[in-house]
């Protein structure tokens, strides 16, 4: 028999009772658990819960009911963790303690400004699988000035439907674009469960000085290789935004040569 070590504190906080089932006791459009008894549980404490008594290789999925929210996680039982022979060589999201980010942060080789107020800029960013979301990280170079009260935002909208699934508090963004440069951690108002795949960020601002963020080789066309309207990586989306972000994105997805970074947590 085998074990699994759940170490995700950004789904399940400590005290979590987290169970596993096959994966087959799942169905589409699953909501709570499967009727059927778990294979194995036990209570999140100091960030992990260990499950064993499954079968080495065998898919699972770790469930719980976190805030009244059913979160889900895929898992695979194994019997001994990876070696560091068989680790990437390159970096991923989590050598950087992130859940996704919109490139490795080693190919950053620009800056770019939010160019034109009101314009919503947008990124696509990939998650390996399901995951809660609270936070975005960005790197800003240069800080914004006299940016519009109310009249700023920087939100999470789901690729599919385009609809705004969470946002940033726009005083608290207002606050960190207008203070000091480097890594900005912004807080959702509200943590976001998404599944597996690409997610869009989307940012406008207003106000005397936009602010300006590191960029993977900013004007390069080839960023958007191969994909182009709704299927862009860097585009931009609605204009004249002034009070609130669009929800959905309505406006047609124009590919831009504007790649900024941006990482969740």
């Amino acid at each position: 028999m085998a074990t699994f070590t759940v170490e995700r504190l950004d789904l399940f906080p400590n005290g979590t009772v987290v169970k596993a089932y096959p994966r087959n006791a799942f169905h589409q459009g699953q909501s709570g658990a499967p009727t059927a008894a778990a294979t194995a549980e036990a209570t999140m404490s100091s960030g992990k819960a260990e499950l064993t008594g499954l079968v080495e290789g065998a898919p699972y999925v770790a469930y719980a009911n976190v805030g009244n929210l059913d979160t889900y996680l895929e898992i695979r039982s194994a019997t001994v963790a990876a070696s560091a022979l068989t680790q990437p060589s390159i970096a991923r999201p989590s050598t950087h303690k992130l859940l996704g980010w919109s490139f490795d942060p080693d190919l950053a080789s620009g800056a770019k400004i939010l160019e034109t107020a009101g314009t919503l800029h947008a990124v696509k960013v990939f998650v390996p699988e399901a995951c809660k979301i609270s936070n975005i990280h960005m790197w800003m170079t240069t800080k914004g000035a006299t940016l519009t009260a109310l009249e700023n935002g920087l939100g999470l909208f789901q690729e599919s439907t385009r609809k705004l699934l969470g946002n940033i508090a726009i005083a608290e963004l207002i606050t960190a674009w207008e203070g000091a440069t480097g890594e900005i951690k912004l807080p959702l108002v509200e943590a976001v469960n998404v599944s597996a795949g690409h997610s869009i960020v989307g940012a406008y601002f207003k106000g005397t000085t936009a602010p300006t963020f590191a960029t993977a080789a900013p004007t390069i066309g080839v960023l958007n290789a191969n994909v182009a309207t709704t299927n862009s990586r860097f585009f931009t989306g609605d204009t004249g935004l002034t009070t609130a972000l669009p929800n959905p994105i309505t406006a047609s997805m124009v590919a831009s040569s504007q790649a900024f970074w941006v990482g969740f947590s």
